[in-house]
């Protein structure tokens, strides 16, 4: 679908949207555009996630036009907004890179034992260890 067919759709489904909806889409949009996922699975998500996932053509129309995607992982409970042009990407140095790949390797680790409130602790000790483990750190 081009911009201009996105556009068009996208103002009809808008029009149609009350002054509340209209101003739960601009927060929602919003926020989206400064944290680029929301999580069912987090309290603090719940609600908006299921409102976009309401509505999420008119999410996504309105965010192609600026080559953005947003992208429904129903399965994880996850709406992630992408872009598709390569724009706007950190760029990071090495040993930044390391470190974040070694908190992600903890995650995943953790996010497979079971926690009763949700949240994956990772303590200072492990961190250094798995920087050692990958030869970031003396």
């Amino acid at each position: 679908m081009d911009k201009q067919e996105s556009i068009r759709i996208f103002a009809n489904q808008y029009a149609k949207l009350t002054e509340t909806d209209k101003n739960e889409f601009s927060r929602l949009a919003n926020r989206l555009l400064s944290i680029n996922y929301i999580c069912a699975k987090r309290e603090s998500d719940h609600d908006d996630y299921y409102a976009i996932q309401s509505r999420i053509t008119l999410y996504q129309n309105y965010f192609s036009v600026m080559d953005y995607e947003v992208l429904n992982h129903s399965r994880d409970q996850v709406i992630q907004l992408k872009n598709t042009e390569k724009m706007n990407h950190l760029r990071l140095k090495l040993n930044e890179s390391v470190f974040l790949l070694v908190l992600r390797k903890l995650y995943a680790r953790k996010m497979q034992t079971i926690s009763l409130t949700g949240n994956i602790s990772v303590l200072v000790s492990e961190v250094h260890e798995a920087m050692i483990e990958v030869g970031a750190q003396d």
